[in-house]
């Protein structure tokens, strides 16, 4: 039977403050009942990519489809927040009959439930910005069950919490997931979290997605999270495995980058074999190509640093730099060859060498400009499909419309309840 999707995301970009890229190129499907532990080094993406996911906040650029039996996104999500600062005046209490307002929850039994999992009762009418930081943890993920939503992305719980709450919590977890055939999203859980649910984990690093892999035969392997995680980051280190999700367009430049490189280093080594070392020092030309030889070097390692770490807005200022360089040692080239006396020795082997990297030439002068131009790399990550756009776009702002008027309504809810 195949699998149902309840979340799409494709070529999902974030860009952070307007500067730097913290998601770039995400293409992920999330499926209904799946348990995912997303995991990753310290500013990897994964937290943002949780919140993407949980519509809280919105992509720079891509698409996030939702598959839920109704089309209220805030009613079948639930997202457990990591920082919990409270105003002043709000007991436990009001915040929960908040929340009850909010989504109409009538089920006593369901809140009772929740309360005692998540030790409630004993904390009504405490103030919330009063509230020991442990215990307010729990009640964040309190409040992200009370609307039974088919979807959580959840926080990880710290150690701190006491050890009876942590049991009762995962057995909850395991319980719920599987009357519900919810759908949960783990950033970086325990490893008894990861032994009780998950079925799948992404490893993510510089805003992509580095690898995915299957958490059942982990387990069945007898890894832990822990040691599994430490090995993928070592491979991260080492760069030994390639981004799943390596951007395509940089992916393909750079393999077409070398190929030319290679082409301009054979032309320019059969070339100099033709001359002496003495001569080779002497000759301006010969300097013009030398230089030509430096910029491709400089400009393909720039690119593959771009391809291998976080993509920020000066980071593609620097490429867009490096291969303007370029493309003016290519033109101090050929400018003086073009005015070369007919009588000139160097004359015919300098046009016979054009030829030989006008492919080269074209190459830099043409198409490296264009996919350095930094506002067609940026929208390029949206949808690449032509077809039904205008349908596309219209589903998208009554999308946007809906979610305003939710939002619109809790708002005027905090308003009668404040």
């Amino acid at each position: 039977m195949e699998k149902k999707i309840v979340v799409q995301l494709n070529n999902i970009l974030k860009i952070h403050n307007g500067r730097t890229m913290t998601l770039r190129g995400i293409n992920l499907n999330v499926y209904e009942g799946d348990v995912i532990a997303l995991v990753g080094p310290n500013n990897s993406g994964k937290n943002i990519l949780g919140r993407v996911i949980g519509d809280e906040i919105k992509p720079t650029a891509g698409s996030v489809e939702y598959f839920f039996d109704t089309p209220d996104i805030l009613s079948n999500v639930g997202y457990h927040f990591r920082k919990n600062i409270w105003p002043d005046g709000f007991r436990v209490q009001e915040v929960i009959k908040f929340y009850r307002d909010i989504y109409g929850i009538k089920d006593e039994a369901w809140i009772s439930q929740l309360y005692e999992v998540f030790r409630i009762k004993s904390h009504l009418k405490e103030y919330l910005n009063q509230s020991d930081q442990n215990w307010l943890e729990v009640f964040s993920m309190f409040l992200a069950f009370m609307h039974k939503p088919k979807l959580l992305i959840l926080n990880p719980i710290t150690t701190t919490i006491w050890v009876d709450i942590r049991i009762g919590i995962l057995d909850f977890l395991k319980k719920y997931r599987e009357e519900n055939n919810a759908t949960i999203i783990l950033t970086s859980p325990s490893d008894a979290m990861f032994d009780a649910l998950c079925n799948r984990v992404i490893t993510m690093h510089h805003g992509q997605i580095f690898r995915e892999d299957s958490a059942i035969k982990i387990k069945e392997s007898g890894t832990s999270l822990t040691d599994y995680s430490l090995k993928v980051y070592a491979d991260i280190k080492k760069k030994d495995l390639k981004l799943k999700n390596q951007d395509p367009v940089l992916d393909a430049i750079l393999s077409k980058f070398e190929m030319y490189e290679k082409v301009f280093d054979k032309a320019f080594n059969e070339l100099c074999k033709k001359h002496s070392d003495e001569e080779i020092e002497q000759m301006k030309l010969f300097n013009d190509i030398k230089l030509i030889q430096i910029n491709l070097s400089t400009t393909r390692k720039s690119i593959e640093k771009l391809a291998f770490s976080l993509i920020s807005i000066n980071s593609l200022k620097f490429t867009k730099k490096e291969i303007k360089e370029l493309v003016n040692s290519i033109d101090k080239f050929i400018k003086p060859v073009k005015k070369l006396d007919p009588t000139n020795l160097y004359l015919n082997e300098s046009i016979a060498f054009l030829e030989e990297i006008k492919d080269v030439i074209t190459f830099c002068k043409h198409e490296l400009i264009q996919i350095f131009n930094e506002t067609a790399l940026i929208h390029r990550y949206s949808s690449d499909n032509k077809t039904s756009l205008r349908e596309k776009r219209k589903l998208k702002k009554l999308k946007r419309k809906y979610i305003k008027e939710e939002k619109q309504k809790i708002m005027n809810k905090i308003k009668k309840i404040t």
